[in-house]
């Protein structure tokens, strides 16, 4: 008797869950081979209209055969992001790439051509308690390490002269730079078990409001 046909089965892609309330999501889909054109792609979605004071996230889609998001490290490599080993390995794989528009822009009509939107980043750590010191020393290089984030929207390229500066809020040190000022600046916090990075002051106090709210 001939043998029974195999029934193609397909696996269906789960959506990634996401690490704090967004309030829309957008896939950006790219071919295996145009992993590249990543940059690109978010240089135009960073000029979409969204609501001012909202959270879109950006999921980034590759497709071969088969379908999947991209992980962090992936993600890291792809946009040409350095991040140190001892924190990436520190890193789950599901991460949360975000625009933020922001409500206040600056008065320069130069700086306000900057854009609105800005990115960020919201990763979820596996062992918060190493990371105090590796971030740290992190920060001799962060702001070169992460330049692509600010998708060429920033005035100072390269290393600068600017300083990391510690900013309280809501229980929680901020540890910042501006680029030149908190329109256009690098943001960190580890909040909890959470790694936030954001291209401006604003966005990092929104999405602190954001996790907190959603900790109540």
């Amino acid at each position: 008797a001939p043998a029974p046909a195999k029934s193609a089965t397909t696996t269906e892609l789960v959506l990634p869950p996401a690490l704090f309330p967004i309030d829309a999501d957008e896939t950006l889909n790219l071919k295996q081979n145009q992993e590249k054109k990543l940059f690109s792609e978010l240089q135009i979605l960073s000029d979409k209209q969204q609501d001012i004071g909202s959270f879109r996230r950006i999921l980034i889609k590759i497709t071969n055969q088969e379908e999947k998001y991209l992980n962090i490290a992936d993600f890291f490599k792809t946009l040409n992001i350095a991040c140190p080993p001892d924190i990436l390995n520190n890193l789950n794989s599901n991460f949360t790439l975000f625009f933020y528009s922001q409500k206040d822009v600056p008065i320069s009509p130069f700086l306000a051509g900057l854009g609105r939107n800005k990115l960020g980043l919201v990763l979820e750590t596996i062992k918060p308690e190493a990371l105090g010191q590796q971030l740290a020393f992190w920060e001799l290089t962060m702001e070169n390490d992460l330049e692509p984030l600010f998708l060429d929207k920033k005035m100072i390229l390269g290393f600068s002269q600017a300083q990391f500066q510690g900013r309280f809020i809501a229980s929680s040190t901020i540890r910042y730079m501006d680029l030149p000022d908190r329109f256009v600046s690098l943001n960190y916090l580890l909040l909890n078990n959470k790694l936030l990075i954001t291209t401006s002051q604003e966005s990092m106090d929104s999405l602190i409001g954001k996790l907190n709210e959603n900790s109540d």
